[in-house]
């Protein structure tokens, strides 16, 4: 059975941002353990959790470059 790969890729850098324990969608990350980074950015809570995510916007599609021949077949 084959492994499925990560949501975002294997090396995701720890925020708090998309921890488990972020008790605060909304804005500033609080941490519901009380606990804070050190120095290293590291985390003894930290839980990853890939749906708090926000994905990158997509990058403006460039109209000028194309004709309507282009995307005829």
């Amino acid at each position: 059975m084959k492994k499925n790969s990560a949501l975002f890729g294997e090396n995701v850098p720890p925020s708090c941002s998309y921890c488990t324990y972020n008790g605060n969608l909304d804005g500033r990350p609080a941490c519901l353990q009380g606990l804070k980074m050190d120095e290293k950015g590291q985390c003894r809570g930290y839980f990853y959790n890939p749906l708090l995510r926000k994905p990158r916007t997509a990058p403006p599609l460039n109209t000028q470059d194309y004709s309507p021949e282009d995307f005829q077949l």
